[in-house]
C-alpha cells in the first residue's frame, strides 16, 4: 500500500504543523491526531506501523533554523556540484576536441571554441533541469521530513521499515517518493545541516564556499 502525503488535502494545526490527513492509496482517507512522540531530531521511538511513523513526521515541529540551514547547506552544495560537473564536462571535451581547439589556424580555434560554448550550454541546461538550483520554501517541510523518515526509519519494525522509501509527498504537480526526494536533493551529502548549531551551519557554509572559489579557479585557468 502506497502512502501519500498532501498538503492540499491536509488540517493545519499551530506552530507549522499538520494534524494531517494522510492518503493511503485506494484505502479510504483517515484522519490521524496522534500526540508528538518527540522532536523533529530527537523521535522517539519505537513506532507501530508506517501510518503511526508518517503521522508523527507529518505533525512534528521543525525549527526555521533547521529549515534555513538545509536550504542553505542544499544551495551552496549543488553550485559545488554544478562547478565540479563542469571541470569533468571540460575536461572530456577538450581531450576528444583537442585538435581542434589548439588548431594552427585561428579561424579553425574559434569555430571549435563556439562550438564547444554551443555543446557546454546544451549540457548545462540538461544538468540543470535534474539538479534543482534550490529547495522551493514551500517545500522545505516536505523536504525534510523526508530526509528525517529515511535517516530514522530503523524506529519501525524491521519488516516495515524499507515501506518509508515508497511514501509519497506531494510536490507541486509531482508525486514523488522518500526516496526520490532523497536522491533529488542529495538529502544524504547535506545530513549536517540538519541538525548542525546555526554557527556550525555557517562554518560549514563558509567551507563549501571556499571550495566552489577553487573550482572557479580551476575553470579560469
Amino acid at each position: 500500500m502506497t502512502l501519500t502525503v498532501d498538503r492540499n488535502h491536509m488540517i493545519h494545526g499551530g506552530n507549522g504543523q499538520y494534524s494531517g490527513k494522510v492518503q493511503t492509496g485506494a484505502d479510504p482517507q483517515v484522519l490521524i491526531q496522534l500526540s508528538s512522540k518527540g522532536t523533529f531530531l530527537y523521535p522517539q521511538g519505537p513506532f507501530r506501523d508506517v501510518d503511526e511513523y508518517l503521522a508523527f513526521w507529518t505533525s512534528v515541529d521543525i525549527p526555521d533554523r533547521i529549515l534555513g540551514n538545509i536550504a542553505l547547506g542544499y544551495r551552496e552544495d549543488v553550485k559545488r556540484r554544478h562547478y565540479l560537473a563542469e571541470l569533468e564536462w571540460r575536461d572530456l571535451y577538450d581531450s576528444a576536441n583537442r585538435s581542434e581547439l589548439t588548431h594552427k589556424h585561428d579561424a579553425r580555434v574559434r569555430s571549435a571554441q563556439a562550438a564547444r560554448d554551443e555543446a557546454w550550454a546544451l549540457y548545462e541546461d540538461e544538468w540543470w533541469s535534474s539538479h534543482p538550483l534550490k529547495i522551493r520554501t514551500i517545500f522545505l517541510r516536505e523536504v525534510a521530513i523526508a530526509g528525517q523518515m529515511s535517516l530514522c526509519r530503523s524506529l519501525l519494525p524491521k519488516d516495515v521499515e524499507d515501506r518509508v522509501f515508497d511514501v509519497k509527498f506531494r510536490l507541486d504537480e509531482d508525486d514523488l517518493t522518500v526516496r526520490e526526494i532523497v536522491d533529488l536533493y542529495h538529502l544524504d551529502r547535506i545530513r549536517g545541516y540538519f541538525d548542525e548549531p546555526e554557527i556550525t551551519a555557517v562554518e560549514r557554509i563558509e567551507e563549501l564556499r571556499e571550495e566552489i572559489n577553487r573550482l572557479r579557479n580551476d575553470l579560469a585557468s
